[in-house]
């Protein structure tokens, strides 16, 4: 019984967090990043003040989640994309990949993850949040890799240390 009670708490908690995460991350797509206030993130996720602080205890901690999950909604739009420039085999190589980069560049996650680097730029915390979240989420090379062919991404300067791709990726210090 007390197994039972201790694996429905986990859940719970494991539920509240996607709950939260999920909010921000809507949240940050529909308003900004001037706009995802953790009271406002509360009140999206339905949650208590105290919930959202156990989980999350400060505003880089719940931004670093949702960069988690806007990379993995990115990646979502990459894997659609590919399947579908690989149904339709028309034209070279680069042409599929600039389709489906072209893709990801219209997303409004990925808007919403430029939008929190360029606030990161002027933020140290929130900037290297940004990259521990993303380091962990995000596997640059497999996804340069999986769109460009494994040759563009062993390219001389390139790095597979997130967050940049290349020694000449937008995303430096």
């Amino acid at each position: 019984m007390e197994w039972n009670v201790i694996a429905g708490r986990a859940e719970q908690r494991r539920v509240t967090r996607a709950r939260i995460t999920e909010a921000a991350v809507e949240s940050l797509i529909e308003s900004g990043v001037a706009a995802t206030t953790t009271l406002q993130v509360q009140r999206r996720a339905g949650v208590s003040r105290g919930a959202l602080l156990h989980h999350f205890p400060t505003h880089e901690e719940l931004l670093g989640a949702a960069i988690t999950r806007l990379v993995e909604h990115n990646e979502e739009v990459v894997r659609k994309e590919m399947t579908s420039v690989a149904q339709a085999r028309d034209g070279d190589r680069w042409g599929r990949s600039l389709r489906v980069f072209g893709a990801v560049l219209r997303s409004l996650s990925y808007a919403a993850e430029l939008e929190l680097w360029a606030v990161a730029r002027t933020d140290p915390r929130l900037r290297e949040t940004l990259r521990r979240a993303e380091g962990a989420a995000r596997r640059d090379h497999r996804v340069l890799g999986d769109v460009l062919g494994p040759e563009a991404t062993a390219a001389p300067g390139c790095s597979p240390a997130p967050p940049s791709t290349c020694s000449r990726g937008a995303r430096s210090s």
